[in-house]
């Protein structure tokens, strides 16, 4: 079993509070995580019918047998609401009489917008919110070609697939056709699947591109409120991420759309009609898939730690650009993201035009995260190989 670094923080939070929401994608791991975690909790899935209605029938019951136990692992709480103010209940019960034992309660679910409604309007200051994604690279460690992870991408499942793509194009399709539709309604009951589907489609293939969400509304056929409403369910659901540009304080114009990435690259290569991993390397978005993985990278590299999504990107109103600038709270560094494999020191003129646009950040640390296997550094910029790319992202500068 791979080793999550969600593990540590799910174990902490445990310790100081008696709920711990574990929230993220559709088998990206959460619930074989927290089994392996809790492994002598109860365990009850709200997916079920036949559970939700015995619990709905009887919660007293339940939550009475639930108590004589070491605790219980609750998965896809979202489809019972009324669960999470029943276990406020019991634990307003608590107060005065005898502590709740912590991390009794795990609660897990993959509706991002459902769940923190539910945790905002009943359980806050009772619970701890620990996101999970799929396997990151410093947690699965491929040794296979670039292209290959690009194609399987680093869900548990299609990752293990290896070489048997067919299977890999099956799970993706599965994941778009059966647990994003039906998400999809739980969020929007009125939502049109076909121009949905069109739509996740269309998003594919401007991947790494940002938003224009006039032209994306047009090619779709639906208006703007209702294309940004979808972009909100896509969100929800942990199909993409929206990468803000960052222009704090800059006094030039600056593009101020988000950039459009996936949560992984599987489901973009599906989309876009990706069957094998040499279609991947022929394709004309490589370089933007190739990017989509270093940003969740950088993003995987926060949230497993339990810190903010620190990712940003950069362009002017003249189309100079760069890739990613990651904020801490004192410093920035500035990275470029190439596919090539190949080092070269002009891969890295975009940092240098952004520092001369941008005088008070001219000491900013300067990256490019590449294709290729080595780690150096030329001309003061330091290049990092995909396969390390998480180490730009922490909060003290890399070795190299």
């Amino acid at each position: 079993m791979i080793y999550r670094e969600a593990e540590r923080q799910i174990l902490k939070r445990a310790k100081y509070n008696p709920v711990i929401f574990v929230t993220g994608p559709r088998q990206c791991g959460k619930t074989t995580l927290v089994k392996n975690v809790f492994p002598h909790y109860a365990y009850v899935n709200l997916e079920e019918d036949e559970v939700r209605q015995r619990i709905e029938s009887d919660p007293y019951a339940f939550f009475a047998e639930v108590e004589k136990g070491s605790g219980v692992i609750i998965d896809e709480f979202q489809y019972l609401p009324g669960i999470t103010s029943r276990i406020k209940v019991i634990l307003d019960e608590m107060i005065g009489k005898r502590d709740h034992p912590l991390g009794f309660y795990i609660l897990t679910g993959s509706q991002n917008f459902l769940m923190m409604e539910q945790v905002t309007q009943t359980l806050v200051g009772r619970a701890a919110l620990v996101e999970m994604l799929p396997l990151s690279l410093s947690e699965a460690k491929p040794t296979d070609a670039l292209e290959e992870v690009l194609f399987r991408g680093l869900y548990p499942r299609p990752f293990g697939y290896k070489t048997d793509y067919d299977e890999i194009f099956q799970w993706a399709n599965a994941y778009v056709s059966f647990y994003l539709e039906r998400d999809a309604r739980a969020l929007r009951k009125e939502i049109n699947i076909s121009l949905f589907y069109k739509f996740i489609k269309l998003l594919a293939g401007r991947v790494g591109q940002v938003l224009n969400i006039n032209a994306l509304a047009t090619d779709c056929g639906i208006d703007t409120k209702t294309a940004h409403d979808w972009l909100g369910v896509l969100e929800a659901c942990f199909v993409i991420v929206l990468i803000q540009p960052f222009y704090n304080n800059f006094s030039r114009r600056l593009i101020k759309s988000p950039k459009i990435y996936f949560v992984d690259t599987a489901l973009v290569c599906f989309l876009l009609g990706i069957t094998t991993p040499a279609e991947v390397l022929a394709n004309k978005l490589y370089g933007a898939l190739f990017e989509n993985m270093i940003i969740m990278e950088q993003i995987k590299a926060r949230t497993n730690v339990g810190r903010d999504n620190n990712v940003y990107f950069w362009r002017d109103e003249k189309q100079h650009e760069l890739d990613m600038l990651l904020h801490y709270a004192n410093h920035l560094r500035a990275v470029e993201v190439k596919a090539t494999k190949t080092i070269k020191a002009s891969l890295a003129d975009n940092i240098s035009q952004w520092a001369a646009s941008v005088k008070e950040h001219t000491e900013t640390e300067r990256y490019v995260i590449y294709g290729g296997e080595e780690d150096t550094v030329v001309d003061g910029v330091a290049w990092a190989s995909w396969r390390r790319c998480w180490l730009v992202n922490q909060d003290a500068s890399p070795q190299h």
